[in-house]
């Protein structure tokens, strides 16, 4: 474009086509300043600007006018590419946000479903494998007839009606909004330290021989700890059913320095060769810790037997 003014000059073409070279100036000039960078759409300005400053010489109106023209064009070209650019940034932000937020709803749906998932096996294998115990024990008894062998189907009968009881309570919880009402009890409180007892004393019916200290903090530990607590406590016993041969087991419930810690151990053997049967108890509770900011420790003890310790944080004041 420089060129083609200044060729037309030369060849006294000026005065018949200067406002037309002005306009396609004008069209170089809001290009270079709207489609480059801030350095190249200088220089096209630069390059523009001088031979129409040449041809006007020395016309200072006429200069003036052409820098103002030339200047002003430039201007709204570089104001233009700036919101374009600004809008182009948002997008890509929105995007990248749009992408977060679904990744977070993804990644609180899998956390959910694995909450969901070890309070389910921590109330099936719970219940189930006292079951188990208690229709054995009944079957020994059940041919000598009598209150035994009665209390011990009442005793079957009341794990069953517990555990659906607390099935009922965790999976009305996922009941949509406006859907059938939840039934009675559906939505109560899930288990704590409170229930703990009540926890020790269905073991204690299904045979197994239980020594149980609870020293509770001064201030109420938070439900979800509580929960995690009970939980633990509850798959740490059941397991004492499945997988040992101890008659006894040891359940202890304290405060200690700003922690909640429950422990469960017994005396021993184990009947598989670790303990645990191989199930998936003992990653459930240390998930479960772990979502806490707490630890667990799990394994054997020197006589034989098993110990199983969680420790979970109160946080500060408690």
């Amino acid at each position: 474009m420089a060129v083609t003014v200044l060729g037309s000059a030369a060849s006294g073409l000026r005065h018949g086509n200067f406002l037309a070279e002005v306009i396609a100036c004008l069209i170089v000039v809001y290009t270079a300043g709207y489609a480059l960078g801030l350095r190249p759409a200088l220089a096209g300005f630069g390059v523009v600007l001088l031979p129409l400053v040449v041809l006007s010489a020395p016309d200072v109106r006429q200069y003036a006018w052409i820098v103002i023209v030339l200047g002003g064009t430039w201007g709204v070209a570089r104001v233009l590419r700036s919101r374009h650019q600004l809008i182009l940034n948002l997008r890509a932000t929105t995007a990248e946000l749009e992408r977060s937020r679904e990744e977070l709803a993804d990644r609180a749906v899998t956390q959910e479903r694995l909450r969901i998932a070890r309070d389910l096996h921590d109330v099936v294998a719970h219940s189930v494998t006292v079951m188990l115990v208690q229709a054995a024990a009944a079957e020994r008894t059940m041919h000598r007839g009598g209150p035994d062998a009665l209390e011990a189907v009442r005793a079957v009968q009341e794990t069953a009606r517990d555990a659906l009881a607390e099935l009922r309570r965790m999976l009305g919880v996922l009941r949509p909004e406006g859907g059938d009402p939840a039934p009675s009890g559906a939505l109560a409180p899930q288990p704590g330290l409170a229930e703990v007892e009540r926890l020790v004393m269905h073991f204690r019916d299904a045979g197994l021989e239980i020594e149980y200290a609870m020293s509770a903090p001064h201030k109420a530990p938070p439900p979800s700890v509580q929960l995690a607590a009970y939980r633990v406590i509850q798959e740490a016993l059941t397991n004492v059913l499945k997988h040992s041969s101890a008659p006894r087991a040891f359940v202890s419930v304290r405060a200690d320095d700003g922690a909640l810690v429950a422990e469960v151990r017994d005396a021993g053997p184990a009947r598989g060769p670790d303990g645990t049967g191989g199930g998936q108890g003992i990653v459930g509770m240390r998930e479960r810790v772990a979502g806490h900011g707490g630890r667990l420790s799990a394994g054997t003890t020197p006589g034989g037997g098993f110990c199983v310790t969680a420790r979970l944080p109160l946080g500060a004041g408690s």
